[in-house]
């Protein structure tokens, strides 16, 4: 009974903190308003001196007043929404959150300006526009200073208690483990493949009973989904907070539609493809003409400088290599040249006298320490400036910005049936696989990583990958 009553002070301690740490990120989300509209409005003057001379604001305080109440409408149904999404109550994974966040803010910031239109409201634009990308960034630094201060205290995580089986709970594991922010921190599993119904349902209650979990994952495999009945009915009537992670390996994530059926405990999941859709090609290849295009353009000058220093050693500047690309056609996948001219013999020599790099040249078409790479070219490699002319091929769409990573003819077995996958869409210079551990990651994983970007295609990946592919870079993780 002294456990009970434990636990028990233990369920309200964590609704305290779950209150506690909603109004802190609800009143950090209004300090970023406020500080928002303050330094928006000095970022104004500033901008209003340099581009067009003028003042940057009215200088009627009455006209300030209005300006702050119209903003704050729309900043309380921005809150609104928000909470609506469940940003303050829920746990959202970081990049499904940074999306909702910076659409709802567009969103916001675009309903503004159409308003100060139709009511003829004499206000600055600058200080109109910069103050909801301020707004932007503001709540998404504060939020997230908030949440890191929390977990810091030991405030933030959630004991979480996984229950399932199989390839499912370790599959949940490890995506609960690689989404720290979540605080879900798991303190113990169930595993409900040995059990009978009843068993089950009973090992869950006493486990959560005794252990002092908050919150409860259900990750059973297809077989075990019978004892998951009876764990998830106990759940529901003890009204336990928990989660299911279903067995649906292999099945696109991002492009099942979920639909229900009135009075049936019953939910259709329907997939979808969303690279079939002409209108999401698209969009893809609009978006890939436009950023490679403005970096082709920004980047003129180093590539310039890069051209000279290459060809010093009379070689040519640029190499173009064999790739497969969309539907099985070939393209040369430009680089800057980083191997020696008589790099094919040097390579033959190497594999005729090491077995070790043969083996590695065998396993991976890649070697760790490569003798024919020049010192530029081990510096271009090392921080992937090599691939920069790769732009040329997205602007001609040979490629794409993201994408999975062109390969040659020679690996297209190695992707066995997921090869249709690859086939798919156009390879990109940067991709999944290139974020998620790049050359440390193996080739099955590899492989993976690819199937299940053009499973899940969304504009919102490319964006993220991007975003990712850009610190990747900057730390030189697993590149070489």
């Amino acid at each position: 009974m002294s456990t009970e009553v434990d636990v028990s002070a233990v369920r309200n301690h964590s609704a305290g903190s779950t209150i506690r740490n909603s109004t802190l990120l609800w009143l950090g989300d209004v300090t970023a308003a406020i500080g928002a509209f303050v330094i928006s409005g000095m970022l104004g003057t500033v901008l209003s001196d340099v581009l067009v001379g003028g003042p940057p604001m009215p200088v009627e305080d009455e006209s300030i007043v209005r300006r702050l109440i119209h903003y704050g409408v729309f900043v309380a149904g921005l809150m609104l929404w928000m909470s609506v999404q469940g940003h303050y109550n829920r746990r959202i994974p970081f990049w499904t959150e940074l999306k909702q966040l910076l659409l709802a803010v567009a969103l916001a910031g675009l309903l503004d300006g159409f308003s100060q239109y139709a009511f003829k409201q004499q206000f600055s634009r600058i200080w109109l526009g910069t103050n909801w990308v301020v707004l932007a960034a503001m709540i998404f630094t504060i939020r997230h200073s908030i949440k890191a201060a929390l977990m810091a205290a030991g405030a933030w995580q959630c004991p979480t208690l996984l229950v399932g089986s199989g390839d499912t709970i370790r599959a949940a594991r490890a995506a609960l483990a690689s989404e720290r922010h979540l605080g879900y921190e798991v303190i113990g599993h169930v595993d409900i493949g040995q059990s009978d119904d009843d068993a089950a349902a009973s090992a869950v209650r006493h486990a959560y009973r005794t252990r002092g979990a908050g919150f409860v994952v259900v990750a059973a495999d297809a077989a075990d989904l019978s004892r998951a009945e009876p764990v998830v009915n106990e759940l529901v009537r003890r009204r336990i907070p928990f989660a299911i992670i279903p067995s649906i390996f292999g099945m696109s994530v991002l492009g099942l539609r979920s639909d229900y059926f009135f009075s049936h405990d019953v939910v259709l999941l329907t997939a979808q493809n969303n690279l079939a859709e002409p209108l999401t090609r698209a969009v893809k290849r609009g978006f890939d003409v436009v950023v490679s295009s403005l970096l082709l353009l920004a980047l003129a000058p180093f590539f310039l400088f890069a051209m000279a220093v290459i060809r010093r050693d009379g070689g040519p500047a640029f190499y173009a290599h064999k790739r497969i690309g969309m539907n099985g056609r070939t393209f040369g996948c430009l680089k800057f040249r980083t191997m020696v001219t008589d790099s094919d013999a040097v390579l033959r020599r190497l594999l005729d006298s090491d077995p070790e790099a043969r083996a590695e040249w065998e396993r991976d078409f890649k070697l760790r320490n490569d003798p024919r790479i020049t010192p530029i070219g081990r510096f271009l490699r090392r921080t992937s400036l090599d691939e920069l002319p790769q732009l040329i091929n997205v602007f001609r769409g040979e490629m794409s910005l993201v994408g999975p990573r062109p390969i040659v003819e020679a690996e297209m077995v190695r992707y066995a049936d997921d090869i249709r996958y690859y086939l798919e869409t156009r390879p990109g210079i940067t991709g999944l696989w290139q974020v998620s551990g790049r050359n440390d990651a193996s080739y099955a994983q590899r492989v993976k990583l690819d199937a299940w970007y053009v499973k899940n295609w969304s504009l919102w990946h490319d964006i993220t990958i991007l975003l990712k592919t850009v610190r990747v870079v900057l730390t030189a993780k697993g590149a070489y």
